[in-house]
């Protein structure tokens, strides 16, 4: 599941909490009642509703505590070389020159577009690897139809 197109709901966390607690008094109300019809199986939709909310109560509270690995894994997942594959395959008037370069240092500048990668994320003096989102291909054909067919630098 991607992080980027995964929405919770936009209830507040008390709202969501009022729920589960109406969800708590009905639950037993529910299955004391003998002669309510599928009783357990109301009961058992009304458990698993109450966990539900539960659930999007905590990813609102600790959405913003995604892990590192998370975050290259599905949102940051391409490279330097997978870029210019892609512009080699899919722009026209795609050169590796320094219009290119410049496109490419400029888009760096966007978090996110661009992120760079620690191999020990505890110390900002090790080795490194830019990695960018898939929305860099968008902005690089928005940037070379800019220009038109680029400059003739090779």
């Amino acid at each position: 599941m991607s992080i980027q197109h995964y929405t919770v709901n936009q209830h507040p966390i008390p709202k969501l909490l009022t729920w589960i607690n109406s969800g708590e008094i009905a639950i037993p109300e529910i299955h004391n009642k003998p002669d309510i019809p599928y009783r357990y199986q109301i009961v058992s939709i009304l458990l698993v509703n109450s966990w539900e909310l539960l659930l999007k109560a905590f990813l609102i509270k600790y959405h913003s505590k995604i892990n590192e690995e998370t975050i290259y894994d599905e949102i940051f997942t391409e490279t330097y070389t997978d870029v210019v594959t892609y512009c080699k395959s899919h722009i026209a008037v795609w050169k590796q020159n320094s219009t290119f370069h410049s496109f490419m240092k400029l888009l760096k500048k966007d978090k996110k577009i661009h992120k760079i990668r620690y191999l020990d994320p505890n110390n900002t003096r090790s080795s490194t690897k830019d990695f960018y989102s898939k929305n860099i291909y968008a902005n690089l054909e928005g940037k070379y139809l800019e220009i038109g067919s680029g400059d003739n630098e090779k």
